[in-house]
């Protein structure tokens, strides 16, 4: 269809100057006619040759005109060649006009994608080192930490690794949960565990204050590197890879406690307690009931269900610490 819509007026044209050309060979050929007949050789008598008469001029004169209709139809032909072409001129002009602006949104629109990506590679190269800094630094912490466990019913403490520490904790802490509480409340049984674990933080202040406070600054700079949100869970899923299921409940433990404010938000936003229910003794009801009431569901969600549970919640404020 464009084709033929070019086409048409280059055949109109033709078409125009074919009929010119036809009409100015037939008054061609009549003037012609007329000359030759009556200039060139004018019919002779045996008596007088026949005079040239006003009449034989006019026909003659006719030849002429021929050629002013020729050249009317050839100025008209050329008009619209013109006008078309004019035409396309600008349409050609506008489409270029528009692909201009086409390109220049199109390169608008890459450079931006091109600053946000190297912005965000930015972000990574300064983000990464200090992460993994952090990371191994918190292994360093629970590699060489000793720490006293408070005996029952005495002052006494006895020193044990950070492993078997948090296992003698966790023993403890079970043991207090299987304390009959009239009501049985969950919310009072976590009054008491978190009791204990401030005698417990009091006796080993020299060794988790450091710890919790390079698990929360790595937590932090996880939230604010001004990475995309799916590489910041990837960064906090490795983290939270590293923390067994005791180191779990210690953290809970010391959320709980005024010492634990800043670190719970990250806890619910990352879901850090997402794994508290995988042990080899089965379920871990102290875990679960400690988790249900002092943390938001998120605490323990996949990362699709947090992204759902924030649609319809505000997510908790950090707060630096």
């Amino acid at each position: 269809m464009n084709g033929i819509r070019r086409s048409l007026p280059y055949a109109l044209a033709l078409a125009a100057l074919v009929s010119a050309v036809a009409a100015w060979c037939y008054w061609w050929r009549s003037g012609a006619a007329a000359v030759a007949r009556y200039w060139i050789s004018p019919p002779a008598t045996k008596e007088v040759v026949v005079p040239v008469t006003l009449t034989d001029l006019g026909q003659a004169g006719d030849l002429f005109g021929g050629f002013s209709s020729l050249f009317s139809a050839l100025a008209f032909v050329g008009v619209v060649v013109a006008a078309y072409l004019q035409r396309e001129t600008i349409r050609l002009q506008r489409q270029q006009i528009l692909d201009a602006a086409v390109d220049a949104a199109a390169a608008k629109v890459v450079d931006r994608e091109d600053r946000k990506e190297a912005s965000v590679q930015r972000a990574r190269q300064a983000f990464e080192p200090l992460f993994f800094q952090l990371v191994h630094l918190l292994r360093e912490q629970t590699r060489k930490m000793q720490m006293n466990v408070p005996r029952d019913r005495d002052e006494e403490v006895d020193s044990m690794h950070f492993d078997a520490a948090l296992a003698a904790l966790r023993k403890r802490v079970t043991r207090l949960w299987g304390i009959t509480v009239v009501p049985d409340v969950p919310g009072q049984k976590v009054e008491i565990a978190a009791e204990y674990y401030l005698e417990f933080y009091a006796a080993n202040e020299s060794h988790l204050g450091p710890y919790f406070r390079t698990l929360y600054h790595a937590l932090k700079l996880i939230h604010r590197s001004g990475l995309p949100d799916g590489e910041k869970v990837d960064y906090a899923n490795i983290l939270r890879g590293l923390l067994s299921r005791d180191e779990l409940l210690l953290v809970m433990l010391n959320c709980l406690s005024g010492y634990g404010a800043g670190l719970k938000a990250y806890v619910e936003i990352y879901g850090v307690l997402k794994h508290i229910t995988r042990g080899e003794d089965g379920p871990t009801t102290v875990d679960q009931d400690i988790a249900a009431h002092s943390f938001a569901p998120t605490a323990t969600m996949s990362v699709l269900k947090r992204k759902a549970y924030w649609l319809q919640h505000p997510m908790p404020e950090t707060v630096d610490a």
